[in-house]
């Protein structure tokens, strides 16, 4: 997993949340979408690391539990989605990301591998112990 570090220095600051882009593929991936899809996600993405919610999505409960559809599309319709989970203390977790005609309905393909991905990380925070922290948070 690959992070994108935005620590805050004051304490008084709210903490803004780090992204972790749980393949590196997903980065490669994200750079082929239209620069204006791209600028647009982003920012959504950002407003979700500062505790702000996007202005377009929807949960994707068939994935998990706190998961989270960011949608865009383009002039041509085309559809652009960033799968997320932000329910966790330390971070903002990019688990995939979809690009499809409009008709197109979303492939088990696709929801499968945000379904893994999502197992994954939950595996790892595990073994990492970060888990614990989900405890104390929630508490």
């Amino acid at each position: 997993m690959e992070e994108d570090s935005q620590d805050t220095k004051k304490s008084s600051a709210p903490r803004i949340k780090a992204v972790i882009w749980c393949s590196n593929n997903l980065r490669k991936e994200i750079r082929n979408w239209p620069t204006s899809v791209r600028m647009n996600v982003g920012y959504q993405l950002s407003k979700v690391q500062n505790g702000g919610t996007p202005d377009n999505f929807r949960a994707m409960t068939s994935i998990g539990p706190g998961v989270i559809e960011i949608k865009d599309q383009d002039a041509d319709k085309a559809q652009y989605r960033l799968l997320y989970i932000a329910s966790f203390p330390e971070a903002v977790y990019v688990l995939h990301l979809i690009s499809k005609k409009s008709t197109q309905k979303t492939s088990q393909r696709d929801l499968k591998q945000a379904q893994n991905r999502l197992r994954t990380l939950k595996s790892v925070r595990k073994e990492k112990g970060l888990d614990k922290c989900d405890e104390r948070t929630n508490n």
